[in-house]
C-alpha cells in the first residue's frame, strides 16, 4: 500500500470512528408544557417577599460519549408574573426590558449526569452544576444545586440558584416605597424526556 492510499484509509476510518461516537451521543429535551421557573424576591422592609413565576422554557441537554455535557436552556421572560398586574408591567419594561431582550438564556456546563440514560436512572439529591447565565446580553457563570427524580419515560428535575441583579445590569426594582433585594433567588422545574441523536 503506497503512502498516499495509507493515508487515506486512516482518513477513512477516522471519520466512520467519529460518526459511530456522535451516533452514540443521546439528548434530553424540555417539556415545555410540564416545564417552569419560580423566582424569589425579598423587599426592604423584609417583611415583603414577593413570589413569582414563568413558562415558556424551551431546551435541552446533549451528552457525548465521553461524558461532556453541552445544554441549553431558553426562558420566555414575557411570560414571568407576579401576581400583580402593575408590578408584573415595571418587572418586564422597566427593569428586564422585554421588548429589547425578550429571553434569558442558561448553557450547561457541568452537571453529575455522564449521559441521558444515567439521568433517566439516577436520582440525584442537591448536586452542583454550573453553567452561563445571559439575561440583557450579559453573561455571567452562575451555579447551583440540582435534584432529579427518574420517571417512566422522563426526569424531573429541579435547579436552584441565586444571581445578583447588577451582574446582569438590572436596577434594583423599587415599587409602591419598597426597594428590593440585590439578589434573587431561582428556582426552575425542568421536566426532561430522552431522545438520541440522528
Amino acid at each position: 500500500m503506497s503512502f498516499f492510499n495509507g493515508m487515506c484509509a486512516l482518513s477513512l476510518v477516522g471519520i466512520l470512528t467519529a460518526s459511530v461516537a456522535n451516533a452514540k451521543d443521546s439528548k434530553l429535551r424540555i417539556n415545555t408544557q410540564e416545564s417552569d421557573i419560580e423566582f424569589k424576591a425579598i423587599g426592604n422592609p423584609s417583611a415583603l417577599v414577593v413570589l413569582g413565576k414563568g413558562q415558556g422554557i424551551e431546551g435541552g441537554m446533549v451528552f457525548s460519549e465521553g461524558g461532556s455535557v453541552n445544554g441549553q436552556v431558553i426562558v420566555d421572560l414575557t411570560t414571568l408574573t407576579t401576581g400583580l398586574s402593575l408590578r408584573d408591567k415595571h418587572l418586564k419594561n422597566k427593569y428586564l426590558e422585554v421588548g429589547t431582550f425578550k429571553t434569558a438564556e442558561f448553557s450547561l456546563q457541568k452537571i453529575q449526569w455522564k449521559s441521558a440514560e444515567s439521568a433517566m436512572n439516577q436520582p440525584i439529591v442537591e448536586q452542583e452544576f454550573s453553567g452561563i447565565m445571559k439575561i440583557k446580553n450579559v453573561e455571567k457563570v452562575v451555579a447551583g444545586v440540582v435534584s432529579s427524580v427518574p420517571g417512566k419515560d422522563k426526569v424531573n428535575a429541579t435547579f436552584k440558584f441565586t444571581i445578583l441583579l447588577e451582574d446582569f445590569a438590572i436596577t434594583i426594582p423599587s415599587f409602591a416605597g419598597i426597594t428590593m433585594a440585590k439578589d434573587v433567588e431561582i428556582t426552575a422545574n425542568i421536566v426532561l424526556h430522552k431522545e438520541t441523536t440522528p
